[in-house]
């Protein structure tokens, strides 16, 4: 059974060197748990917003299958990704939560 605690151990695994968009208007939190066949078209369509200066973050709630693999490819072909990892299982709502805590947009 998933803790529902809040999930303090949270690592950022995006590339190194990652630069987000200094002042993004729009923060898109994609909240994610071993939804790997989903992610690569919820960031496509993250990624062609007509919005330019935008983050993309996506939390990854201790995902068993390839999602967080997925998401890190993704990023590093665009630095507005950043890919978020709790280290146990802790619920699309904690998930979502820490989301909104990195969250740059205005």
């Amino acid at each position: 059974m998933a803790s529902r605690g809040s999930p303090r151990h949270v690592r950022n695994c995006a590339k190194d060197g990652y630069v987000p968009p200094v002042d993004p208007i729009v923060s898109i939190i994609i909240a994610n748990f071993n939804g790997a066949r989903f992610l690569p078209e919820a960031l496509a369509s993250a990624r062609s917003q007509t919005l330019r200066d935008i983050e993309i973050i996506v939390i990854d709630d201790a995902s068993t299958d390839a999602s967080r693999e997925i998401a890190n490819a993704v990023a590093r072909q665009d630095s507005r990704i950043r890919v978020l990892a709790l280290e146990a299982q802790s619920g699309p709502g904690a998930a979502r939560n820490e989301g909104l805590a990195a969250a740059k947009g205005r």
